[in-house]
């Protein structure tokens, strides 16, 4: 029998929105079209809504704009963990809710017999972000990725190019190994971790495997700032995604496509 975990509010919920924010200015200076963020930072002050839009967001964006700088087209925010419901809500650059796409399985802790405790659903909705000639891009948090059901829903059935996995988690080896699978659907897999739930080394905190390649590229061995937030005032990892795909699963690329940004 697991015992059901339910998350509270997280801790330091000002340095989290300072560092977000810093976080999405640093994208809108370096015209990055899709940005998204860890697993359960979100905040009563991240989801502040006014009607249809995110107010947190929509007023960085507005200040962007104003300062002559490009907000990304696509904002996936850190997921919000209230009621038994975790989701991360999906915006356009305007701040526009576009959807929330929720968690639907569960983190299981083995050690302890606990799992998250997720409200059980009969339907699941899967949110598919289709820009015309470019990708189409689903949202898969943390564990969903790793069931191998949701990612084969997701790449066989829905023609996912592109799949974003926000994450909080103290490994990096099922992500990067469940990564290297999707090489034969020709999907991209950006995922991305909070420096702070990673407490061993080497610390990965992310990574990507580019369509056409089965290579992993792991966020870890470009980071600038070792591992400490002290230094900085803003941080943005930015993965130079190609929309050409070029298969050659023999020969691994020497293209590195992350690079990390600070502030």
């Amino acid at each position: 029998m697991l015992r059901k975990i339910y998350i509270d509010h997280p801790k330091h919920e000002k340095l989290i929105c300072t560092r977000l924010k810093q976080g999405l200015e640093l994208a809108c200076a370096h015209n990055v079209d899709i940005v998204f963020t860890p697993e359960m930072l979100g905040t009563t002050q991240t989801e502040e809504q006014t009607g249809n839009y995110n107010m947190f967001v929509r007023q960085i964006y507005m200040n962007a704009v104003t300062g002559g700088k490009k907000p990304p087209l696509i904002t996936v925010m850190p997921s919000y963990w209230h009621g038994g419901v975790n989701s991360a809500a999906i915006l356009y650059r305007d701040g526009k809710i576009l959807g929330r796409q929720k968690k639907y399985t569960p983190y299981i802790n083995f050690k302890s017999c606990s799992a998250e405790g997720i409200q059980l659903e009969t339907i699941k909705e899967i949110y598919l972000i289709h820009i015309y000639g470019v990708h189409r891009i689903a949202i898969s948090i943390c564990a969903e990725f790793i069931s191998d059901f949701n990612r084969k829903l997701i790449c066989e059935q829905l023609g996912a190019t592109m799949i974003i996995v926000p994450s909080y988690s103290h490994g990096e080896r099922d992500f990067t190994n469940q990564s290297g699978t999707l090489f034969p659907y020709g999907t991209s897999v950006l995922w991305g971790n909070c420096c702070g739930a990673v407490t061993h080394s080497p610390r990965i905190t992310g990574g990507c495997s580019l369509a056409g390649s089965n290579e992993i590229h792991k966020m870890g061995s470009v980071c600038r700032c070792g591992f400490s937030c002290n230094s900085s005032k803003g941080c943005l990892f930015i993965i130079d995604l190609p929309l050409k795909v070029t298969c050659s699963k023999d020969t691994l690329s020497s293209h590195q496509p992350i690079q990390h940004i600070l502030s």
